[in-house]
């Protein structure tokens, strides 16, 4: 059994180096601008890609904020 991580660290990186973190919003529906916003406002923080069904609505979007769009999660 792994042991658990004292408050405030995470298990998996070690050394502090962690300086970005990449991230991807599923859904390019009308809340997800909200988590857009929400992901600027934090530090060392980047949107690295969207991901929608909708493909014409989902590629705008993600030209608009600079990043890949992906029709499904699993790519």
């Amino acid at each position: 059994m792994r042991e658990s991580a004292n408050a405030g660290e995470c298990p998996h990186i070690t050394g502090g180096d962690m300086t970005t973190l990449n991230a991807a919003i599923i859904g390019a529906g009308a809340i997800h601008r909200s988590h857009v916003n929400a992901l600027r406002l934090l530090p060392g923080v980047t949107l690295r890609a969207l991901v929608d069904i909708d493909s014409a609505n989902g590629l705008q979007q993600a030209m608009a904020y600079n990043c890949r769009f992906y029709q499904n999660y699993r790519e």
